[in-house]
């Protein structure tokens, strides 16, 4: 008995619902294995986003991409990230990169890309001119989320992103590289941005002038003399566009007064600061500079592990966010980091009627992580 051919739209539509399920890489692979139609159309699909943990399976799409290069031209988002605690990352052959290397030549139409490099040797693999097939990366990112090397390796390739909106980067600056003058991308999509102080400094001052930056997370990696003048050059240079901003691993109460005084004389229209050291004494000159901020800001994280005894009651916690809302009453949203606790406290406002209470302002808490008392009072 001949069977009839199969409609190509009804295969397409197959492989569509198939490919949005929780078990979408097994159900595709196993309609690729039913028969030629069905195969032609999940495989665009099969490859769309190809996310890896284990660096055998990585591998092996990678050499499949290098010999059907039309695979590639279906991949959307590649990620390799391989789990520390699973796989021996400093046994990773160079082999392996280059296989990732030449398979990332044929995704030319690639929007996210994210690589782990634990050992922050191999970020040669997005610089062409290290190609040895002499092939070029031809994709134009969205998103990059890059844990590698941040050296002229990476700087080339960046200086080639036009399209690029979200930046992420967990790497040191290269030591050798230090003394090099860096070659500055211009990036005229960036958005946002993540990683560390010293290198995300020369690249957002760079590209101040090109770019339109809303949002900043950054890491300090320096001493804290040296993070301030730095912190200054940012808040001076994304002054017209910085919305949000992050800076972690600040220490001393007088760093968090410092840098807050920063970017409330930066004039950016800041609509959420942090994660700021907040004094346990002679915080008048912190609430100084948070009237500043009135009336864009409307949220806050602010760092209270130092504080001694803690204040993990609610009641304290209350007085605190009060004390915030005083000086500074746009905000909205104040996160505090307690005893290795997160703990958000959200006012409702303007006739929302939380917890029958009509229509006055309201706190409500939630609690992430153990803050060594019973339930979040609110």
């Amino acid at each position: 008995m001949l069977m009839l051919p199969l409609s190509p739209e009804i295969c397409r539509n197959i492989a569509l619902v198939l490919s949005t399920g929780e078990s979408s890489r097994r159900d595709l692979n196993a309609l690729c294995l039913t028969c030629k139609p069905f195969q032609h159309e999940a495989t665009p699909y099969l490859y769309e986003h190809l996310t890896f943990s284990d660096p055998v399976t990585c591998l092996l799409a990678c050499k499949t991409i290098m010999l059907e290069p039309r695979l590639g031209l279906h991949t959307r988002s590649f990620a390799f990230n391989p789990y520390p605690r699973v796989t021996d990352v400093n046994v990773i052959p160079r082999a392996f990169w280059e296989a990732i290397q030449s398979a990332l030549h044929m995704m030319h139409n690639l929007d996210i890309l994210v690589l782990s490099d634990f050992c922050f040797a191999n970020s040669w693999i997005l610089d062409s001119e290290q190609s040895e097939s002499g092939n070029q990366i031809t994709f134009q990112l969205k998103n990059a989320h890059l844990r590698i090397s941040c050296d002229a390796y990476l700087l080339r390739f960046l200086n080639t992103q036009n399209s690029l909106r979200s930046l992420q980067l967990y790497g040191g600056v290269d030591e050798s590289e230090a003394s090099t003058p860096p070659i500055i991308p211009p990036l005229p999509s960036l958005q946002s941005f993540e990683g560390p102080l010293l290198f995300g400094s020369r690249l957002l001052i760079g590209c101040s002038t090109t770019a339109q930056v809303r949002q900043v997370q950054l890491v300090v990696d320096c001493e804290r003399t040296s993070a301030v003048p730095i912190l200054s050059g940012v808040a001076e240079a994304l002054r017209g566009t910085l919305q949000n901003v992050n800076i972690l691993d600040l220490h001393g109460e007088d760093t968090g007064i410092d840098v807050l005084a920063l970017f409330a004389n930066s004039g950016a229209s800041l609509k959420h600061i942090g994660t700021l050291p907040y004094p346990i004494t002679g915080r008048h000159r912190f609430h100084k500079h948070l009237i500043t901020l009135t009336p864009t800001l409307r949220s806050i994280d602010l760092d209270l592990t130092r504080w001694n005894p803690a204040p993990t009651p609610s009641a304290a916690q209350r007085v605190l966010a009060d004390e915030l809302r005083t000086y500074c009453p746009s905000l909205r949203v104040i996160v505090f980091w307690i005893a290795g606790a997160r703990v958000r406290w959200t006012i409702h406002s303007n006739g929302t009627n939380v917890g029958g209470n009509g229509g006055l302002d309201q706190w409500t808490t939630r609690v992430d992580g153990d803050l060594g008392q019973g339930e979040a009072w609110s």
